[in-house]
């Protein structure tokens, strides 16, 4: 009985198929939590350019406001007057600038604004 006891208590650590299973349960689990982690990223892009296009209308709309002229400004134009503090760029498609497009002539309203290849904002009903 006392030699068991200090065989069990010279034990340490883990033998090899114990680490297997360990390793095998963990790469069952990534597997599983990887393409949820990539879909919920795409998400996030698009919900990020949807915020940003808001913030491109309501910047026009103050572009619009407190200008004189009835003047419809491009996203360059608001960066320059200080409405924006740099030229937005899309989070789905890196490096493509935002694009604004008006209901009528000078001054008017925005109509869409796309980016990323996406319409992020549409005033039409």
């Amino acid at each position: 009985m006392l030699t068991l006891r200090k065989m069990l208590k010279k034990r340490k650590g883990f033998t090899l198929i114990e680490l297997i299973v360990v390793l095998a349960i963990l790469a069952i689990i990534a597997l599983l939590a990887i393409p949820r982690f990539a879909g919920t990223l795409s998400a996030a892009k698009l919900k990020t350019d949807t915020a940003t296009a808001r913030t491109i209308v309501s910047a026009v709309a103050l572009y619009q406001a407190e200008s004189a002229a009835a003047i419809s400004p491009t996203v360059a134009q608001l960066v320059t007057a200080g409405y924006l503090d740099k030229t937005p760029t899309s989070a789905v498609a890196a490096a493509t600038p935002f694009a604004i497009t008006y209901q009528g002539a000078a001054g008017s309203a925005v109509d869409t604004v796309t980016g990323g290849g996406n319409t992020l904002y549409d005033a039409t009903p």
